[in-house]
């Protein structure tokens, strides 16, 4: 497995895009080997990527063969909110009440560790929260975190770990229900344009 020439090329520019903006969006077809351009311009960085869960065989074969330093994980891993919410929904009525009105001051983790306990989401959750990585890799990106006009759970929960570390937006269709969703994509870095903008809503004032 070895990077083509396109891919090569790729790499080089999201390595520069980088350098500059801390941010880079890299869109191509399906199959037009994204995988192998954003690992190319992973290098020697410590990486955390973040994929649906069918894509991450794949990616692991190239990561073992690249010899890159990555931890790849899938969206629904990292989504405390969505684990949370749908522990409540699961308890009867009227615990579901007691539970929300206890838990009203608590932070998502601190809900998960105190009624739930070290669930395995929770788990890989803070290994990936505690770590510090160079660069980030959401993949697939426009399936999961470009909800509007209110950002997603996972989106929520994706915040705290990607905000200050350069990501990489990689996806076959990044825009699948228009421009718009890229505010949401942005909001989870530092270093979007839009940053002075608190929310969907605001940003839509003006764009």
């Amino acid at each position: 497995m070895k990077p083509k020439p396109h891919q090569l090329r790729a790499a080089k520019e999201l390595v520069s895009i980088l350098a500059v903006h801390g941010i880079a969006i890299l869109a191509g077809e399906v199959r037009s080997g994204k995988t192998l351009s954003f690992l190319t311009a992973a290098g020697n960085n410590k990486t955390l990527i973040i994929t649906k869960k069918g894509a991450i065989p794949g990616i692991q074969e190239a990561v073992d063969v690249l010899d890159i330093d990555a931890h790849i994980t899938n969206y629904h891993k990292v989504d405390l909110q969505g684990l949370f919410n749908k522990r409540i929904q699961s308890l009867p009525e009227e615990e579901q009440i007691k539970v929300k009105r206890f838990f009203k001051q608590k932070n998502t983790v601190q809900k998960l560790e105190a009624y739930f306990g070290e669930v395995e989401s929770l788990v890989e959750w803070k290994k990936i929260h505690n770590t510090k990585w160079d660069l980030i890799v959401l993949d697939e990106f426009h399936n999961y975190i470009q909800g509007i006009p209110k950002p997603s759970s996972i989106n929520k929960s994706l915040k705290s770990i990607t905000y200050y570390t350069p990501i990489i937006f990689s996806s076959g269709t990044p825009t699948p229900e228009g421009y718009a969703g890229i505010y949401q994509a942005l909001r989870l870095t530092c270093k979007s344009p839009w940053v002075k903008y608190t929310n969907f809503y605001k940003w839509h004032d003006e764009y």
